[in-house]
């Protein structure tokens, strides 16, 4: 956490004086929020006004409700003012007005897993009116939401095999004496988990205090399921796609990963996918990644849950999915002759 707390200091730049926003981009479980947290904790004694607005997206109305998000700018002017603000208030004022009424404060503000730059507009405004030094950090999994920002972003990288055996460990063993043989499993959930914080703090917390014998029960479940906990939260990144996107996502899953950008694409245009537009988006929401010699890449338990969104539509005929991509599927499929009528997907590969 050091190194990170380091990197974003020195995007934050305190010594200069003018209003800054900083955003954090990352896929979902990267570590976003604690970074911001950690770094809210550290500097907000400096500030003449502070707030931390957590879940941003899951607490905004859905575009089609056409109503302000009253409490969000309630509790911003709130705790920025250390003084009640009511929905009322904000209603009779306007809100926009009242955060000028702020004055020149010299202001800390994060608003944690923003969905879009929209929002980002009605919590501060366009022109925001706080004083010199003020810092606004902005966390959120779509960089087009930080358009804004230019080279002011941050990307968390995920954790090297020796941060993630100590984060692993943390959670894992705070009650019990390592032995050999809990070292040497930790070993495998650390190669599962590919240095994502997200899934080595919910494997942890579920093996604390728990037998060698449950340990090894773990690790054979998910290597045959994906663990729930962490596939819910990477989930939510899948959901806010369309339905090409969700397409184009699922087809790199199961067939494109590590293939060139290219030779993909050809294959998808033949679909009627538009994959140059929907990559983008991808990439954008940190659900894909280009390499410099343009191979597509996925994290692994992305990879793993676009496997089981597909494995979901028929659990027990795969001749009925929409993708086949195990040798063991498609052999069921062809020598038992349940193949659907139609795959809307690719050929198998």
């Amino acid at each position: 956490m050091d190194s990170r707390l380091q990197k974003m200091e020195s995007l934050l730049c305190p010594e200069v004086g003018n209003v800054r926003f900083v955003g954090i981009w990352g896929m979902g479980g990267i570590g976003k929020t604690t970074i911001a947290r950690a770094v809210y904790d550290k500097i907000n004694h400096h500030f003449e006004g502070r707030c931390f607005l957590e879940n941003v997206k899951g607490r905004f109305p859905s575009t089609d409700a056409g109503e302000a998000p009253l409490d969000m700018q309630a509790e911003i002017l709130s705790s920025i003012t250390n003084k009640k603000v009511g929905s009322s208030e904000i209603l009779r004022n306007g809100f926009q007005k009242m955060m000028e009424r702020v004055g020149k404060k010299k202001v800390l503000l994060v608003l944690d897993n923003v969905e879009s730059s929209s929002q980002i507009e009605d919590l501060v405004g366009r022109q925001p009116s706080f004083g010199g030094g003020s810092r606004i950090l902005i966390t959120t999994r779509d960089k087009q939401s930080l358009s804004r920002l230019g080279d002011q972003i941050y990307e968390p990288e995920l954790l090297n095999d020796n941060d993630a055996l100590e984060l692993f460990m943390r959670y894992a063993l705070s009650r019990v004496q390592p032995t050999k043989e809990y070292i040497d499993l930790s070993g495998h959930f650390i190669k599962y988990a590919q240095g994502l914080p997200l899934a080595l703090k919910v494997l942890g917390a579920f093996l604390d205090n728990k037998s060698v014998l449950v340990w090894k029960d773990e690790l054979k479940k998910i290597a045959r399921n994906p663990h729930l906990g962490i596939q819910k939260v990477l989930r939510t990144s899948f959901d806010g796609l369309d339905g090409l996107q969700k397409e184009i996502f699922l087809d790199i899953a199961c067939f494109f990963k590590q293939m060139k950008k290219d030779f993909a694409t050809r294959i998808m245009e033949g679909c009627d996918f538009h994959p140059h537009t929907g990559l983008d988006v991808l990439v954008g929401r940190a659900l894909v990644t280009i390499s410099s010699d343009d191979v597509l890449e996925m994290h692994d338990l992305l990879e793993e849950m676009g496997h089981e969104i597909v494995r979901q539509e028929y659990i027990k005929e795969p001749g009925k999915r929409s993708r086949l991509w195990s040798y063991e599927d498609v052999h069921h499929v062809l020598t038992q002759k349940t193949v659907r009528n139609t795959l809307p997907s690719p050929p198998l590969m």
